[in-house]
């Protein structure tokens, strides 16, 4: 025993031992969940992104939907306010001029609408706005009743709803106001009817 242990070949100086655990797997083995990894995480992103695009055309077809929707119920009414023979009527007419520029109103106390159609007005300059006030048969001071512009020929069309409804018109007027309008007139009464 003594001499098989003499006679094993002695290792060099300065060599290292080499230990070798386990079995090295093979590549395809180790980058094979990796790759499926990546794989499911491309797809997620694509359906990700498919369903971000189908949300978004959803969401454009409601707001055409709803847009078609403002604008028959806008359409209805106007027929209506002009189709109601109860319907209080008025044209306002320059105070100043011939009746040549031309604004009617037709107005709904009961529910506060009142729909404006102007004719032949002179055109203002763009940070100024056309506004209409109903005059109280109460009396009291001028109310606000909506703004408009007009087109290149003068015309406008307008449907305004009232803060309150049920108020009576003794009658409108027509003032030249800043843009967006002002709570009181500030500039003189260019067109007025009675009721």
């Amino acid at each position: 025993l003594l001499k098989a242990v003499a006679s094993r070949p002695r290792r060099a100086t300065g060599q290292k031992r080499v230990l070798v655990l386990g079995r090295l797997r093979p590549s395809w083995r180790t980058f094979a969940p990796i790759t499926v990894a990546a794989l499911l995480a491309v797809i997620s992103i694509g359906l990700l992104i498919n369903n971000l695009k189908w949300r978004r055309h959803y969401e454009n077809l409601a707001a055409q939907y709803q847009e078609l929707k403002t604008n028959s119920a806008l359409a209805r009414e106007v027929m209506d306010m002009i189709n109601d023979p109860t319907a209080v009527r008025m044209t306002l007419v320059s105070v100043q001029k011939a009746a040549q520029p031309q604004v009617k109103t037709v107005y709904k106390p009961e529910k506060g609408h009142i729909l404006v159609l102007a004719n032949n007005l002179a055109p203002i300059p763009d940070d100024k706005v056309y506004e209409l006030w109903l005059l109280p048969a109460a009396g009291g001071s001028p109310m606000p009743a909506g703004t408009f512009r007009i087109d290149s020929k003068g015309n406008a069309m307008m449907m305004h709803a009232m803060e309150s409804e049920g108020i009576e018109a003794r009658a409108f007027a027509i003032t030249i106001e800043p843009a967006g309008g002002s709570k009181s007139p500030t500039s003189p009464i260019m067109m007025a009817t009675a009721a």
